[in-house]
């Protein structure tokens, strides 16, 4: 399934500074013309939409939390990265196994370019699902099929 994006240009291999001001540069092994390679996701998608989902997870924004902050990014429980997905895991965002969810992990230094690739859900945690749930980002049926694959 196609989805809308922005059709973004990228400068020297990388797209942004986003609204956070983070950049994001495709991972050529996991871009849709990569070679399948065994351990190693492929987006179904160009990497103009990588960065469109990226900035959905990155650029998220809602209601003030008891410190005070605004940015609920969506971390993962385990705070190794964000998660992302489009139209209540309607739209497939790998092209191997139908992955409907992303994953961008924290880069090592704060200057250093975000990247990410398709995956399935099962990594996600309980919280971030919950979140998710709780902000109708997902459906009933989606929130109940993740918390059945919870830990496969």
């Amino acid at each position: 399934m196609d989805f809308d994006y922005k059709k973004e240009a990228m400068a020297n291999g990388v797209f942004g500074p986003n609204k956070i001001g983070h950049t994001y540069r495709p991972a050529e092994y996991h871009g849709v013309k990569a070679r399948k390679k065994k351990g190693k996701t492929r987006w179904a998608h160009p990497a103009p939409a990588e960065y469109h989902v990226f900035n959905l997870a990155d650029e998220h924004k809602d209601e003030p939390h008891e410190d005070g902050s605004i940015d609920r990014r969506w971390v993962n429980d385990d705070g190794d990265g964000l998660y992302s997905l489009v139209d209540d895991c309607r739209v497939i965002l790998g092209k191997d196994n139908e992955e409907r969810f992303a994953f961008f992990p924290t880069p090592m230094n704060d200057n250093d370019s975000w990247h990410g690739y398709p995956l399935d859900g099962s990594c996600i945690g309980e919280k971030l699902i919950e979140y998710w749930h709780d902000r109708k980002i997902i459906s009933d049926s989606t929130y109940l099929r993740l918390n059945r694959h919870q830990g496969e």
